[in-house]
């Protein structure tokens, strides 16, 4: 059974952070940012460590193939080439629907990236329209 703080998953933590600050493709946040998500909605979620690292978030909208590696190393190295300082790290995190073998079995031979599968959830609900 996954472990729960405030009530949800690591995973359900990661759906709400990802609505509120809207992230965009390919869009680099500030840890910083991420931070005072928590601090205002989970105050009791501290950070690990009060490290300045850069985490790469690649967020895919259905399945995580094995190319997204490539993808996000790519964007790992210019982060580690051109912001980080050499005392930073640079992890990366991959996000989608569906997490496939060939990615798990990508991902094995490579250090600092975590994989995370993410479940959507809709309701609908009917609108009268004109006083119906």
């Amino acid at each position: 059974m996954a472990k729960r703080i405030y009530g949800k998953t690591v995973r359900e933590l990661f759906d709400d952070l990802f609505a509120d600050i809207k992230l965009k493709h390919g869009e680099i946040i500030e840890r910083s940012k991420i931070i005072n998500w928590f601090q205002q909605k989970y105050p009791k979620i501290k950070p690990a460590d009060k490290s300045s690292d850069y985490v790469v978030i690649e967020l895919k909208v259905s399945k995580g193939h094995d190319r997204v590696v490539g993808q996000l190393l790519r964007y790992m190295g210019w982060i580690k080439q051109n912001l980080a300082n050499e005392n930073q790290k640079v992890r990366g995190v991959i996000v989608a629907r569906e997490i496939t073998e060939d990615l798990i079995l990508a991902t094995s031979m490579v250090q600092d990236i975590t994989l995370l599968e993410y479940k959507l959830k809709v309701s609908l609900h009917k609108v009268d329209s004109a006083g119906k």
